[in-house]
């Protein structure tokens, strides 16, 4: 496998904390069996989500609920409240589909939106994060009961300024510096993978007026990037996300960060100071790409490919000399319930249910889920999913499924 590193190097910030990405990563993967096939020794216990959703509220022919491109959390009250891109609205519904508030309206007065926004919670507080280039970095705060209190812009004591992703329990906020700009030194070559570099900080501070501290994570390469020839654009290359290749997730949960590496299955749990409070290894053995399943993959991404640049992406991914002699152990990572971990385990069939393994605080597998092909989780709760649904014409429903023991 070539790899080609022409990113200039992030600069490093005094304040980093070392979190070691070994990169061997890319070469120590896993994936091929079902997930009780891959190592998961002990019999762990399997949960099931229900077999319909415990909760609908989706299109009814008012202006409220015509969603696209919606964001939800339940609330401790068991309202749902669900982020609009389409209407740039936030609103709070009551279980049966009925608006009970309206806590944000698009414009650009205190509290409304101008531009695009995640939506996350932390118990009965609401926040929107301004999610550049869409918007600015803006942080809005709400009280799901009384409305809006008050905005933020995130920036530290050099005065540079960091896009919100989520919020710990702890009221920080987990922010990344954003992907540097590629700056070549010359046109990167077809047939070469490059590393898309990130860097994820902790973020204290809510004032307006006064500059937050924030505690640096060591950069991440959150994944590669697969070159392809391209004679049609300003270079002769194109770039894309390497879907056969490790990725590094980061994601906060509770009062933690977790960052799993989805090559070797180094998955580290970080406290709100950035001190590593658990460091393991996902219990998964490193499986070879399986031929078949490969021409499988390369034979529906192909039929999905509607332009001539989709086809030679495809082509580019599926080529034998980028390809890893293992498949990753996993694909990316979900926030559980009180600092716990979903950890979707890899699997070439995109359209197949995906398999997750969770993790408690400690970063121990303590059981095996499957949830439903086609939903967008945006919470897991100690007792269920709440994720968004989209029928065959694209309309948009927020649905939520009870988790039980088998």
């Amino acid at each position: 496998m070539r790899v080609t590193t022409t990113l200039r190097a992030m600069p490093r910030v005094a304040i980093a904390i070392c979190v070691t990405i070994a990169g061997a990563a890319i070469m120590t993967a896993c994936k091929g069996e079902p997930p009780h096939q891959r190592g998961l020794e002990g019999g762990l216990p399997v949960l099931r989500v229900s077999d319909k959703p415990t909760l609908v509220i989706g299109d009814n022919g008012t202006p409220e609920r015509a969603f696209s491109g919606v964001s939800a959390r339940e609330l401790p009250s068991g309202d749902i409240i669900i982020g609009d891109q389409g209407s740039m609205t936030v609103r709070v519904f009551a279980r049966d589909g009925h608006v009970v508030r309206r806590l944000a309206r698009r414009g650009h007065g205190p509290g409304e939106l101008s531009g695009t926004f995640l939506l996350t919670t932390c118990g009965d507080t609401v926040f929107t994060l301004g999610q550049p280039p869409g918007s600015s970095p803006l942080v809005n705060v709400y009280n799901a009961s009384h409305g809006f209190e008050s905005s933020f812009l995130p920036h530290a004591a050099t005065g540079a300024m960091f896009t919100p992703i989520s919020c710990l329990s702890t009221g920080q906020l987990l922010v990344s510096r954003g992907r540097p700009m590629m700056m070549f030194r010359k046109p990167p070559e077809p047939g070469t993978l490059m590393p898309d570099t990130v860097r994820f900080g902790l973020f204290s501070g809510r004032s307006t007026n006064s500059r937050g501290l924030i505690e640096w994570v060591a950069p991440v390469i959150h994944r590669w990037l697969v070159v392809y020839p391209w004679r049609h654009g300003p270079i002769p290359a194109a770039l894309a996300p390497f879907r056969l290749g490790p990725v590094v997730s980061v994601v906060a949960s509770g009062d933690r960060v977790w960052i799993v590496d989805g090559g070797s299955g180094v998955v580290r749990g970080l406290d709100g100071a950035g001190h590593a409070l658990v460091i393991d290894t996902l219990p998964l053995k490193p499986t070879p790409f399986d031929g078949t399943a490969l021409r499988q993959a390369r034979h529906r991404s192909l039929r999905g490919a509607s332009t001539a640049l989709d086809t030679a992406r495809v082509e580019a991914t599926f080529d034998p000399s980028v390809r890893p002699p293992t498949m990753p152990v996993a694909s990316g990572a979900l926030a559980g319930a009180n600092g716990n971990l979903w950890v979707r385990l890899f699997n070439l069939d995109d359209s197949a249910p995906p398999d997750y393994l969770m993790l408690n605080r400690v970063g121990q597998a303590v059981a095996r889920v499957s949830l439903p092909t086609g939903l967008d989780v945006q919470q897991i709760g100690s007792h269920f999913v709440l994720g968004v649904e989209r029928d065959s014409l694209g309309v948009e429903s927020v649905v939520e499924y009870g988790i039980v023991r088998r």
